[in-house]
C-alpha cells in the first residue's frame, strides 16, 4: 500500500511539476519492457490511460482521460 501510495504521489508531482508533454502524456521507460503492476493500478486510480509507445524502447505512454463534455 505504501508503494502504490508512492507511485500515486510521484505521478502527481510530475504533473505540477510539467513533465508531461503538451497533449498530456508521460512517458515511462522500464530496462525489462514490462510495465510494473503497481504503477498500473496507480495510474488507473488516477484516472490515466497507458498506452505502448515502444516497445524498443520498453516506453509507456500515461495519458489523462478527458472527461466528456455534453452539449
Amino acid at each position: 500500500m505504501k508503494r502504490l501510495a508512492a507511485i500515486k504521489d510521484y505521478i502527481t508531482e510530475q504533473t505540477l511539476h510539467k513533465t508531461f508533454n503538451p497533449k498530456g502524456q508521460l512517458t515511462l521507460y522500464f530496462s525489462n519492457g514490462c510495465l510494473p503492476d503497481e504503477i498500473v493500478l496507480a495510474a488507473r486510480d488516477l484516472g490515466y490511460t497507458i498506452h505502448l509507445k515502444s516497445e524498443q524502447a520498453s516506453a509507456w505512454i500515461l495519458e489523462k482521460q478527458r472527461a466528456q463534455t455534453q452539449k
